[in-house]
C-alpha cells in the first residue's frame, strides 16, 4: 500500500491505558492494502499486530526514504526492494504503510495517553487497571500513585503485592510512604503474608522501611517466628523489637528470648549486648 493510499484507509488503534498497542482494526470495505493494491491477507494482519507490538524493530531507525533501494530519481515505494536489514521484520510490498503506522502507534500518541491516563487514576480507573494482573499494569499504578494515592488505595497496593511476581513486591514497598508502615492495617497485611509470599529481597525491604516505627504485637510475632540464619535480617529484626519494648507485651519477648536460646540464630555483639541489658531490667524476662 502505497503513503497515499493509507489516508484514504479508516484504521481504528486500540491501545492500553499506558499507551501500550493492543489492536489493530480496520473498517469493512476499506482493508489495508499492499503495491499494485494487493489487500492484506489474513498471514498480513497477524504479522502487522506482531510488528505494531514490537517495541524495539530495526526500521524506526531509518528515515523513510532509507527504507527501500532507489531506482534512479522515483522515491515511490514501488520503485525498488526493501533493504535487506528491515525486510524480515516488514510486509513485502508494504513497507511504508509498516512504518507509518508503527510510528503512530509506538511514538505519537502513546505519551499523551499516559499522561492521561496518569490525571485521571481515580477510583474506577485505579480498579481497572488493578484487575488487567499484569506486571506492567501494576508497576504502572505504583509508579504513578501520589503520596495520597498510596494511602486511599493501600488495599489495591496489598492485593498487587500478594500476586506480584518479580521485585514487584520489594520495589513497592520501597515506593510507598514512610507513615503508612505505622499502620495498623498494613502491619496486619505483612503479618499474615510475611514469609509465605514475600522474597528476602522485599523482605529486606519491609523491616527497613519498619525501622524506627511502633509495631504490633501479632507483626512482632511474625517476624520472630521467622528469624533465620542471616545476618543483616536477624539485626533489623531485633533492633525492631528492641526499640518497640515498651509497647510489645511481655509475652512476646519472652518468646524472642526462648528462640534466641533455641536456635543458632547469629547477631552482632551490640545486638546482643542489648538483648543482655533488655533481659535484665525485665524481671519477667
Amino acid at each position: 500500500m502505497r503513503r497515499k493510499g493509507l489516508l484514504r484507509c479508516r484504521i481504528d488503534f486500540l491501545l492500553e491505558f499506558s499507551g501500550r498497542f493492543c489492536e489493530i482494526r480496520t473498517h469493512t470495505g476499506v482493508p489495508l492494502t499492499k503495491r499494485q493494491h494487493e489487500p492484506f491477507t489474513d498471514a498480513d494482519y497477524q504479522k502487522l499486530s506482531e510488528l505494531l507490538a514490537d517495541k524495539a524493530p530495526a526500521f524506526p531507525n531509518f528515515k523513510k526514504d532509507e527504507l527501500v533501494s532507489k531506482v534512479g530519481n522515483n522515491i515511490d515505494a514501488t520503485s525498488g526492494a526493501t533493504i535487506t536489514v528491515v525486510k524480515g521484520q516488514t510486509i513485502e510490498g508494504a513497507i511504508y504503510s509498516c512504518y507509518t503506522l508503527w510510528q503512530i502507534a509506538n511514538r505519537e500518541v502513546v505519551e499523551l495517553i499516559r499522561q492521561h491516563t496518569v490525571k485521571k487514576l481515580e477510583k474506577k480507573v485505579v480498579q481497572n487497571i488493578g484487575a488487567i494482573n499484569t506486571q506492567d499494569a501494576n508497576y504502572f499504578l505504583v509508579d504513578n500513585f501520589k503520596k495520597a494515592d498510596f494511602i486511599s488505595y493501600s488495599a489495591t497496593v496489598q492485593d498487587l503485592i500478594k500476586r506480584s511476581k518479580g521485585y514487584f513486591a520489594k520495589n513497592a514497598i520501597e515506593k510507598m510512604p514512610d507513615e503508612m508502615f505505622s499502620r495498623l492495617e498494613l502491619q496486619t497485611f505483612f503479618s499474615e503474608q510475611y514469609y509465605n509470599h514475600l522474597d528476602y529481597f522485599a523482605q529486606t525491604a519491609l523491616l527497613e522501611r519498619l525501622q524506627n516505627k511502633p509495631i504490633v504485637n501479632q507483626l512482632a510475632l511474625t517476624l520472630i517466628q521467622n528469624l533465620n540464619t542471616d545476618q543483616y535480617q536477624n539485626k533489623l529484626v531485633v533492633h525492631l523489637l528492641l526499640a518497640n519494648i515498651d509497647n510489645l507485651e511481655d509475652a512476646t519477648m519472652r518468646v524472642l528470648l526462648q528462640k534466641i536460646k533455641d536456635n543458632p540464630l547469629v547477631v552482632d555483639d551490640d545486638i546482643y549486648k542489648q538483648i543482655i541489658s533488655v533481659s535484665k531490667k525485665r524481671k519477667l524476662l
